[in-house]
């Protein structure tokens, strides 16, 4: 389990940085560029997921966003990270 919201904070984390919509093509090409080994495919399974949460928004064949909640997810997950 928390492999799996690793990943999806990654995802998070990349979308995070950019100002228009990703495909999951490009999400996988980046995250491998951080060192992160994900497939295409699994990219596309956690979009899926973070759609379903309101994490992310789809924009058809252009990609998806990160949505206000999806940061705060990110904002949440980066603080309970860190060393106390």
């Amino acid at each position: 389990m928390q492999k799996k919201n690793e990943k999806k904070v990654a995802i998070l984390a990349v979308l995070k940085e950019q100002a228009r919509p990703f495909s999951a093509a490009r999400i996988a090409e980046l995250l491998s560029l951080g060192g992160h080994a994900f497939s295409e495919r699994t990219v596309r399974f956690y979009l899926k997921e973070l759609d379903s949460e309101g994490l992310t928004i789809p924009h058809g064949k252009k990609g998806r966003s990160i949505t206000k909640a999806g940061l705060a997810e990110l904002r949440s997950t980066v603080t309970r990270q860190l060393p106390g």
